[in-house]
């Protein structure tokens, strides 16, 4: 895996696709970068984003078609940014933590059948939709730290599934014993 790291004081940078040729992995890191655009779609597997006040990723780079993972952390603007995704119907691997997220974005149902690993730790998830049993792929379901106190899905619903986290949810006792039971986990 190549690594292509951008770190940027500007509140505006273009890349361009001989920037980051021979590249699979873009990177990008900064506290004031606010949008982000590029020139051609550009042809890399994973896309992560640190940046808080990030408010717009170009369809150029959100929607490569060779786009398999998008790990964004710790971002202001989500509902802005996450807008950007729609279209991607391929990915393995999401993660979305730290992004004060209310809800699971609607753009993950278009992924739900190559979906791999979902990350959404560290958010403010109240309900988790139906949808999510949909992920026939799932072996990573990390949900640590969210404000659910229920797990509405049996061990059946998610045949691929190696590990599932819940770390830090509050549930009532009857769930833990269940969950305990059912998946095998500690909570």
């Amino acid at each position: 895996m190549k690594i292509y790291t951008i770190k940027t004081r500007k509140k505006d940078y273009t890349i361009t696709p001989d920037e980051i040729e021979g590249y699979d992995t873009l990177e990008i890191i900064s506290k004031s970068l606010k949008n982000i655009k590029s020139e051609e779609n550009l042809s890399i597997k994973t896309l992560r984003i640190y940046c808080p006040e990030l408010e717009e990723v170009d369809e150029n780079i959100t929607q490569s078609e060779n786009l398999l993972e998008i790990k964004i952390k710790e971002n202001n603007h989500a509902r802005l940014i996450l807008e950007s995704f729609e279209k991607l119907k391929n990915l393995n691997s999401i993660s979305l933590s730290s992004m004060k997220l209310n809800e699971i974005p609607n753009f993950i149902k278009s992924s739900l059948l190559t979906l791999e690993v979902l990350d959404l730790s560290k958010n403010n998830i109240s309900n988790l939709p139906s949808f999510l049993a949909n992920a026939s792929e799932i072996k990573r379901l990390i949900l640590d730290h969210n404000k659910f106190n229920e797990f509405p899905f049996e061990k059946d619903d998610f045949d691929k599934l190696k590990y599932l986290s819940l770390d830090g949810i509050k549930f009532p006792e009857d769930e833990i014993l269940r969950l305990r039971e059912e998946f095998n986990i500690i909570i």
